[in-house]
């Protein structure tokens, strides 16, 4: 054993009753264990199931708020000071899970290290929908295109103008027509003498001959 940690030991035995001094025997016991097998987990977590395995304290005892409770927790101290590695600083992003494992209740730590774990998964999903470009694609001027295309096929030049010609100013004028609402044609009296959208398909048509 380590003269220092000795010391603290026959510090926290002496005016100690016989059950206590018993309580830190196989606490140090436990210590000792790890210090065989060099390992450098000192925790009250630890160290309090390997003393109960002993037939020693539990971590609840340990981690009371007693007198007694505090000299269990100072022995444990004094072989983490001894043994234990300082833990190398890691890069910014990985300090949440180190912060995590540091957590000596299991429960807890799995808790956090799942809400840290749920964090980094949304934050990826929002840097994906991030670089989403959204692409709208107009298929109206395709169809178009066919209909024009089809009419195309069907109508001769002279056919189209005849029509178009129909729906001219000064056609229209003449017969004493207008152009009313829904592209309709109607009479004098405002009564329609066409279907709906009659006027726009013969544009269409206009365009057409156009192109």
């Amino acid at each position: 054993m380590n003269n220092s940690i000795e010391v603290i030991y026959q510090d926290l035995i002496e005016g100690a009753s016989n059950s206590v001094k018993a309580k830190l025997t196989i606490l140090r016991d436990a210590c000792e264990s790890q210090v065989r097998g060099k390992s450098t987990d000192f925790s009250i977590a630890t160290i309090g199931l390997i003393s109960q395995d002993l037939g020693g304290i539990k971590t609840q005892t340990i981690r009371n708020k007693s007198r007694n409770s505090q000299k269990y927790q100072n022995l444990i101290a004094a072989y983490k000071a001894r043994y234990s590695k300082p833990v190398p600083r890691q890069v910014k992003n990985d300090e949440p899970i180190n912060l995590a494992n540091c957590i000596e209740d299991t429960r807890t730590r799995l808790m956090v290290l799942d809400l840290i774990a749920t964090n980094k998964k949304l934050q990826n999903e929002l840097n994906l929908l991030k670089n989403v470009q959204v692409i709208e694609l107009d298929h109206r001027k395709e169809a178009y295109q066919d209909d024009v295309l089809a009419l195309d096929d069907k109508l001769t030049s002279q056919e189209r103008k005849a029509l178009t010609g129909f729906t001219s100013d000064h056609n229209l004028k003449d017969i004493g027509w207008s152009i009313g609402k829904h592209g309709r044609l109607v009479d004098v009296n405002g009564r329609p003498v066409t279907k709906p959208f009659f006027v726009d398909a013969i544009n269409k048509l206009s365009v057409i001959s156009e192109t």
